[in-house]
């Protein structure tokens, strides 16, 4: 009895569209976010996070973001973010974002990020991103970004 009320429910979740559960598979290794002197400066990571239905399944395996001094600096890293039902999948390998000194710059580096619906699937390699000094300057990297 209860056997067949639990695939009851099941079933009614399902028609429901409560069944397909958000997921995220993150294997991380080494990472890194270093900041060192400099004033209002800003470091975010984002890997394998998932609003809503959607399924995440990153590998990254060294990263990094790095910042040397400066003022109002900011590195941005999202990895197989998804948003709404999609799925993402990266393995990226080495990684890196290095800033050196400077003022108002910003690095931001996005590979799989899938906003309201679709399949991102990713595989890169070395990847870098790298700015010394100066003022102002902006790098933006996308890679297998998907957006409905």
């Amino acid at each position: 009895m209860i056997k067949h009320t639990m695939a009851a429910i099941s079933v009614a979740m399902l028609a429901m569209g409560v069944a397909h559960a958000q997921e995220s598979k993150v294997n991380l290794k080494n990472a890194a976010q270093i900041q060192a002197g400099g004033a209002n400066n800003k470091q975010e990571m984002n890997v394998g996070n998932v609003k809503g239905k959607g399924s995440s399944n990153v590998t990254l395996e060294n990263a990094a973001q790095i910042q040397a001094g400066g003022a109002n600096n900011k590195q941005t890293m999202d990895m197989g973010s998804v948003q709404g039902d999609g799925k993402s999948n990266v393995q990226a390998k080495n990684v890196a974002q290095i800033q050196a000194g400077g003022a108002n710059n910003k690095q931001t580096m996005t590979m799989g990020k899938v906003t309201g619906g679709g399949t991102s699937n990713v595989n890169a390699q070395n990847v870098a991103q790298i700015q010394a000094g100066g003022a102002n300057n902006k790098q933006d990297m996308n890679v297998g970004n998907v957006s409905k």
